[in-house]
């Protein structure tokens, strides 16, 4: 939430996009025995309500938690567009 208020500021936006680091680790059985590095960086995007910090906290979490169903959708397909992704 922090984040997202200070990129609001310096940018003087409210309507932020970010890349949220997620693991991709494969949740099966043994899934922690396979190597390898499954990090994968998503958008995350969010428009500043302004209100108090815990409204700001309670929206970033929300958004957060929506994007995890996407957490394993390559970034390289979302950058094919050639159109910048992010704020920071």
């Amino acid at each position: 939430a922090a984040h997202f208020r200070v990129l609001s500021l310096l940018n003087n936006q409210r309507d932020i996009v970010t890349g949220l680091v997620s693991n991709g680790r494969l949740e099966a059985a043994d899934g922690e025995k396979i190597l390898g590095l499954f990090l994968n960086t998503l958008p995350l995007r969010l428009e500043l309500s302004g209100g108090l910090w815990s409204d700001l906290v309670k929206q970033a979490f929300d958004v957060e938690r929506e994007c995890l169903s996407w957490r394993r959708y390559p970034l390289a397909e979302l950058q094919k567009s050639g159109q910048p992704l992010f704020d920071t």
